[in-house]
């Protein structure tokens, strides 16, 4: 009985490390299912950030383009009364190329990423068939002057000359 005494005095040491061991590993697998969806959650979060990446690139250069465009208008809208008002001073004025510098923006995050040129205009004046006392301007603004990625911006206008400047 000794031993058997041994073993009975030893069974509940035994039975305590056996429920020791085993609530070890209830907590060892509940780690393991904690860390598996940590894992699936971090997998999403970055499906999803992989997904919106590209549409905030978009969404930016559809924003960039838009505000080229509205600048673009603007100088030519510029370019159409700069013409006006070089042509009530001078009636032999025929047009010119407009360049206008990048520092005169004041935003430059407004010109292309990695441009410096600013924008150009082209000024053209034309007489109108039938009306002598009328001329044609004729503008092409291009904002900015980046011949791969800026914006052209066409407008006419048809103004009467100056009389005080042809008689001249």
């Amino acid at each position: 009985m000794i031993g058997g005494t041994a073993c009975i005095a030893h069974l509940p040491g035994q039975m305590l490390r056996d429920v020791a061991a085993r609530s070890g590993r209830r907590r060892a697998q509940r780690r393991g299912v904690i860390l598996a969806a940590l894992l699936v959650v971090l997998l999403v979060v970055s499906l999803l950030f992989a997904m919106l990446v590209p549409e905030l690139s978009r969404a930016r250069r559809q924003a960039r383009v838009w505000q080229w465009q509205q600048q673009s208008r603007l100088l030519a809208e510029a370019a159409i009364e700069r013409a006006r008002r070089r042509l009530e001073l001078d009636s032999n004025y025929a047009g010119e190329t407009w360049r206008v510098p990048a520092g005169c923006f004041s935003d430059p995050s407004a010109l292309a990423p990695g441009s410096s040129d600013g924008a150009e205009v082209q000024i053209e004046l034309a007489a109108v068939q039938g009306q002598p006392q009328e001329v044609s301007i004729a503008v092409k603004a291009r904002f900015p002057f980046d011949p791969l990625r800026g914006v052209t911006t066409d407008l006419a206008a048809v103004f009467p000359r100056n009389r005080e400047v042809l008689r001249r």
